[in-house]
């Protein structure tokens, strides 16, 4: 593909036209393309000069050859090449060499100008920048036909009204709007149902609205396991948690959205999204968060990065500086776990009065959110010690946690659903049940996506028939047949098999 090629996008019987400048190697190699103002009926065909003559709108990020492959642009020629050379661009950053929680550059700025060493700075400087994201081919219908672009990054903004709002770019959220969002998502087209939920739900995370933000996680949820098999949408929708949660100082959870994507990279080599400087961003975790016993795993991690920067050749310094920053202070803290193993005042492997009184002390003076999760990962860490009698403390812990605190909140249920899996394994099947019936009805009540209920139902049903419950079979019945549109994974598919056989040796029995 040469430069000044211009490609033309038509919906809804109107025409787009945007020129190929060239390459961004400052950007993931991404393409680069100048959009002209002008909008043209469907019959319109408007020669190249005439084309190349009007006023530009945007400046945008994106891959032409995914474009091309899915039909949403068509070559009409070539032009002399509109000239981006006063384009500064920027994206909002998360410091991957930063180690400590509140790093001055983390949240800060990246700028660059195409194909030149981009700078990191923690204040927005007061010129003109443009949002330097790579969009998909649909995001970019989605911003010239629809809704149209915000462009926040420019402080000296002309204040150019935005297009009108679209069904998917609600400002306000209830029940009523949620459930006919849906409906019309799942009546679009599955390539571009993903796109929706993404300006939706990113729309909603930024709202100062607590049941927004949680309607926006949902949303992205939903991209996760409805549209798993869509690679891009996947990854894409597991980055966005991450750094909210990150953003939101949920360090384990945004580890959890991260590890996702390094999983499918791994399993997907051809189709790898972010592979790098996800690995960096967990690794980046496990050091702010002091998690010695993920160490190892940090070490292994960045030994994989070292593979794929010599691999890929890679030259990028800012990627080897990240690197070497890493490892060095791992290689570090791992010298001084030797000397000083003193873990955070969260993170005690051992307990006793004097622990627990200081303990306490701490959570007393904190938000109920920052004690909601030191008390649950305290827990936690008390419940996988090979010691079973701080097993006991964990419970205690968690059960001062659902006595203080809010049980409409999606980190309760989470650690009803640790203590759920923990009596489980203890087979202590009436007391799993009770903590995973809590959890399911928290993801109802917030109408969570269906596979976030996928290993409770099956927790219920094992549960129901561990203890020969002769009366709950029907219940059992429903909540497996809830999941028959479910995708499962490989271990909970094999288990929905065994337990609806099962099943039906009890229903048999008891007839």
């Amino acid at each position: 593909m040469q430069e000044g090629s211009v490609f033309s996008i038509v919906r809804n019987n109107q025409k787009r036209f945007f020129q190929y400048i060239g390459k961004d190697s400052s950007q993931l190699y991404s393409d680069i393309i100048y959009f002209f103002e002008r909008e043209y009926a469907i019959n319109e065909n408007p020669s190249v000069a005439e084309i190349l003559n009007d006023s530009h709108e945007y400046v945008l990020h994106t891959t032409i050859s995914l474009g091309k492959k899915l039909c949403r642009w068509q070559y009409v020629g070539k032009g002399k090449t509109q000239s981006i050379k006063d384009v500064v661009f920027a994206t909002k950053h998360s410091n991957p060499l930063s180690f400590k929680i509140g790093d001055p550059l983390d949240g800060g700025w990246r700028i660059w100008k195409a194909n030149e060493d981009a700078v990191i700075v923690p204040i927005r400087p007061n010129i003109k920048l443009t949002n330097g994201a790579v969009f998909s081919p649909y995001h970019i219908e989605e911003i010239l036909f629809d809704a149209g672009f915000d462009d926040l990054y420019d402080v000296h903004a002309t204040g150019k009204p935005k297009r009108m709002s679209v069904w998917f770019q609600q400002q306000e959220w209830n029940d009523i709007i949620e459930k006919d969002f849906l409906n019309k998502i799942n009546l679009t087209y599955p390539e571009l149902a993903p796109e929706y939920l993404f300006a939706q739900a990113n729309l909603l995370l930024h709202s100062n609205k607590e049941n927004h933000r949680n309607a926006g996680i949902r949303l992205l949820q939903i991209v996760i396991y409805r549209y798993r098999s869509l690679s891009f949408h996947y990854t894409r929708a597991c980055n966005t948690l991450a750094s909210f949660f990150y953003e939101n100082n949920d360090y384990p959870t945004a580890k959890e959205y991260y590890s996702m994507i390094y999983e499918h990279n791994t399993i997907n080599p051809r189709q790898q999204f972010n592979h790098l400087n996800t690995i960096f961003q967990i690794v980046r975790i496990i050091i702010a968060t002091t998690n010695y016993a993920d160490y190892p795993m940090a070490r292994e991690l960045l030994l994989t990065c070292k593979k794929e920067i010599a691999k890929q050749q890679l030259n990028n310094i800012e990627l080897k500086k990240i690197y070497n920053g890493l490892a060095t202070e791992i290689n570090k803290r791992t010298d001084e776990k030797l000397t000083v193993f003193k873990n955070k005042w969260y993170e005690n492997d051992e307990w006793n009065n004097a622990i627990e009184e200081e303990f306490f002390q701490k959570i007393v003076n904190e938000s109920d959110q920052s004690a909601i999760f030191h008390i649950r990962h305290q827990a936690t860490l008390l419940l996988n010690s090979d010691d079973p009698t701080l097993h006991t403390t964990a419970i205690r812990l968690f059960e001062h946690l659902f006595q203080n605190y809010s049980d409409a909140n999606h980190e309760t249920a989470l650690c009803h659903k640790i203590l759920g899996n923990y009596y489980s394994k203890c087979k202590e099947y009436a007391l799993s049940r009770c903590h995973y019936e809590k959890v399911r009805r928290y993801h109802i009540e917030n109408k969570s996506d269906e596979m976030l209920l996928t290993p409770i139902n099956l927790g219920i049903v094992a549960s129901i028939i561990a203890t020969h419950e002769i009366n709950e079979l029907q219940y059992a019945q429903m909540l497996l047949d809830e999941l028959k549109q479910a995708s499962f994974q490989k271990k909970e598919m094999e288990q929905f098999y065994a337990l609806q056989n099962e099943l039906n040796k009890f229903n048999t029995y008891s007839s």
